[in-house]
């Protein structure tokens, strides 16, 4: 079993029970690393980290960049304007980019959630104050939603408002 601590600028763990027929490992090795984001502000929170039934990461967060932030031939290349939008990025598992889109409205909007299932699907939420541009039609408001993309933002297959 092990704890992890979290400081302002260290990363620690204690064990309290080791097995000695394994190795321990403290430092590993790093595969990849990458910053992403633009001219202003980005974050993730907790939970915005998952991985597709390839092992490709996607994480989900905020930003209040105009530039920098969707590919070319996204869902949403423009940023919305609201002072926050949300943004939805893959990764390949080497690290490179595969794909990046905003994700807002005229109004503050974020991406708080992300998740996939073994179809390749991927199922983003989180909050909206816009009330248009955001879900399809007759949704049952404008505080929540849930987004649903297939395989990349620009293929669609729904989204609703929660």
């Amino acid at each position: 079993k092990t704890a992890y601590e979290i400081g302002v600028r260290l990363v620690g763990s204690e064990m309290c029970i080791r097995d000695s027929s394994h190795t321990l490992v403290i430092d590993p090795n790093i595969t990849w690393f990458s910053y992403y984001g633009g001219s202003k502000n980005e974050d993730l929170f907790e939970g915005e980290l998952a991985f597709d039934g390839k092992g490709s990461p996607l994480i989900a967060g905020n930003t209040s960049s105009p530039q920098n932030i969707a590919s070319t031939g996204a869902h949403q290349v423009i940023y919305g304007d609201g002072g926050v939008d949300g943004f939805v990025a893959k990764f390949k598992p080497n690290g490179n980019m595969a794909w990046a889109t905003y994700y807002g409205s005229y109004d503050r909007d974020g991406c708080h959630a992300i998740a996939a299932d073994a179809a390749y699907n991927i199922f983003v939420g989180g909050n909206t104050f816009s009330s248009s541009g955001i879900a399809t039609a007759g949704c049952l408001g404008s505080d929540a939603y849930l987004r649903a993309y297939r395989h990349a933002p620009g293929d669609e297959l729904r989204a609703h408002g929660v």
